[in-house]
């Protein structure tokens, strides 16, 4: 269909495929659905106070310099990096910071280098921009366990950025912390710039965090959400973490406005609550063992317990999990939109309470060849 202005040439055939569409249309039931889809955090949001510091004025300015913001932040990670208000930069989640940086970097022509599955939305990015994601698989024979050395060995001069989602999305693995630093080191030594992606970063110790390594590579982006363990996806705040000697190239194509003042204030006040973070990790860790158990018949590529996402693979690859799941009142993501899985398969967010999950998946895994 002919459009009524003209947009770039590279997205005339480009359809987009992606899980987070919004308004998707809910099946109608006698039960109330289990929705398993969207990664937000299933234990809610710590009890932060729904107001601003001073009086009600100060939402009806542009939010005010978010230096004390980037000082909590610094603050936040004093046990475990030596940052400062000028290795941060506050953007709307982490997609803002994705944004951000792939139009600092990524051009028509420019190669990303990254691997697959892990969240799709970025390589959508990146293609959006006339850009190509060159893409390595994870192994099925390793339980798509990520490999630094894959990755290396496609790395070249050629590639602008070097992208890795740590904890993965769509398996919830933890990447150990010193694969990321090979990538990062050999990026380096050719001039490419690596953004890890730590949306669910909050569910795995921050030793393990990319922020700790920005200390000393100056090459090394790391993306930070409210979203997942603290719960507060509504509020739509992130930050990048980054050497300052990437700032002047930052600051050209910065927002002055990326967060509103009332999501500044709120996610400032969360940092407050580190116990409801470690509570939340915690019933993650047992729920999580709770569903696993639960499996029999399907199988679940590598996972970390205090991640509250996982895959799980059925082994009729011609059958469709999520309407079997979807049959089951249980919403869930689809594989397919995840690179190097295929309709059998899909993710799953933790719910807050497992038992019809796991009953779900007995039923299925029970069901005469896989179906009911």
């Amino acid at each position: 269909m002919a459009t009524p202005v003209q947009v770039n040439t590279h997205l005339v055939d480009y359809r987009r495929d992606t899980y987070t569409t919004p308004g998707r249309p809910l099946p109608g039931g006698a039960r109330p659905l289990l929705d398993c889809a969207l990664g937000t955090n299933p234990y809610g949001a710590p009890p932060v106070a729904p107001h601003l510091p001073g009086h009600g004025a100060g939402l009806s300015a542009y939010p005010a310099p978010d230096a004390a913001f980037r000082d909590a932040i610094a603050a936040h990670w004093a046990e475990s990096a030596a940052l400062t208000r000028e290795n941060i930069q506050v953007e709307a989640g982490t997609f803002g910071v994705i944004e951000r940086l792939n139009k600092l970097l990524v051009q028509p022509g420019t190669q990303v280098l990254g691997y697959v599955p892990q969240f799709s939305d970025f390589a959508q990015d990146v293609i959006q921009r006339g850009a190509t994601f060159d893409a390595v698989p994870l192994r099925a024979e390793d339980t798509y366990r990520f490999s630094a050395p894959d990755l290396i060995d496609r790395l070249c001069r050629h590639h602008r950025l070097v992208y890795l989602d740590n904890p993965n999305n769509p398996t919830g693995q933890i990447i150990p912390l010193p694969e990321i630093e090979k990538v990062v080191a050999a990026a380096r030594e050719l001039r490419v710039a690596v953004l890890v992606d730590e949306a669910y970063g909050d569910f795995m110790a921050p030793r393990n965090s990319a922020v700790t390594l920005v200390p000393d590579y100056d090459n090394l982006f790391v993306a930070r959400s409210f979203s997942k363990g603290w719960g507060l996806a509504g509020l739509r705040v992130g930050y990048a973490v980054m050497s300052p000697a990437l700032l002047p190239a930052w600051q050209k194509i910065s927002h002055p406005f990326p967060v509103g003042a009332l999501g500044l204030a709120l996610a400032r006040q969360a940092l407050g609550f580190t116990d409801f973070l470690q509570t939340c990790v915690r019933r993650v860790r047992i729920g999580k063992r709770h569903v696993l158990g639960a499996c029999r018949r399907m199988s679940v590529p590598a996972t970390a317990e205090t991640v509250p996402i996982l895959t799980l693979i059925h082994p009729d690859e011609k059958l469709d999990l999520r309407k079997e799941f979807l049959n089951r009142n249980v919403l869930t993501t689809p594989g397919h939109h995840f690179a190097g899985l295929g309709p059998n398969a899909v993710r799953i967010r933790l719910p807050r309470e497992t038992d019809a999950l796991t009953e779900a998946i007995q039923d299925i895994e029970n069901a005469e060849n896989g179906v009911r």
